[in-house]
């Protein structure tokens, strides 16, 4: 079973292309720092050289909750 790609995500009201690491991508919504960013990453359980497309829609919307 083939993994879907999505070429742009939408994450906190931020359009992040797809193709960039899940720790960089983050870091592109405004009030997300690289720390912040890194710390997303360890409490989600997401590998941060991951390419934020790969995600799937539920990691997106963990990420989309305020009391992740």
């Amino acid at each position: 079973m083939a993994e879907e790609f999505n070429e742009m995500v939408r994450l906190l009201d931020t359009d992040i292309r797809g193709k960039l690491q899940t720790q960089h991508a983050l870091t592109k919504v405004q009030g997300i720092s690289h720390n912040l960013a890194n710390a997303l990453c360890s409490v989600g359980n997401f590998d941060k050289a991951r390419k934020i497309g790969e995600l799937t829609k539920d990691d997106i919307q963990n990420i989309n909750q305020e009391d992740m």
